[in-house]
Parts: C-alpha cells; structure tokens; sequence
C-alpha cells in the first residue's frame, strides 16, 4: 500500500535567546486517497528533550474509504502509560451508509 508522511516540527523560543525553549511535533501518514492512517504527536514542554505528551490515533478504513476503527491514546505526562485511550467503531450497508458508530473510553 502506498503511503505519504508529513512531518511538522515547531521550536519555540520564547525569549528570543536562541535557546528552544518548547517543541512540538506531529507525524501523519495517509493512504492513497487521503484518509489518514496514523498520527502521532509529541510536545517537550520545557526543552529539556524529554517528551512530555504524547498522543496516538490509528485509524482502519475499509475498501470504500469508509472510517471502520478509530483508536486514540495519550500519555499525560511522558511517563510512557496509556492516561487516556478512546475507540470509535463504525459499521455500514452494502452501500456504504452508516448503520451504527459505538464510541468507548477508558
């Protein structure tokens, strides 16, 4: 399957001093038609590069392009353990409509 990346990253310097300060960072990759697959999002808070936040979502279409799984995680506070974790599941009809969307947390 073929597949494109797109990598944002932003220093802050909040007083000017050439030292950074904060980074954030994002990574999105999507299928061919666009749909997004993963993204993952990580913030250095207090630019000692130690990951303060992160959090992950992975998404599964089926052959439509129709949204079938979505699964989100974030660590808080860059202890590396899952704080919060969400899922969507969405089922369709033969012709794509969606029947049910059943949303869950932990």
């Amino acid at each position: 399957m073929k597949t494109t990346t797109q990598i944002i990253t932003t220093n802050i310097d909040y007083n000017r001093n050439g030292i950074i300060d904060s980074r954030r960072s994002s990574t999105d990759t999507y299928d061919r038609r666009g749909n997004l697959l993963t993204s993952v999002s990580e913030s250095d808070n207090n630019g000692d590069d130690i990951i303060d936040y992160r959090r992950s979502t992975t998404n599964i279409y089926d052959r439509r392009g129709n949204l079938l799984t979505s699964v989100s995680e974030e660590d808080n506070n860059g202890d590396d353990i899952i704080d919060f974790r969400s899922s969507t599941t969405n089922t369709y009809d033969k012709k794509g409509n969606q029947l049910t969307s059943r949303r869950g947390r932990r």
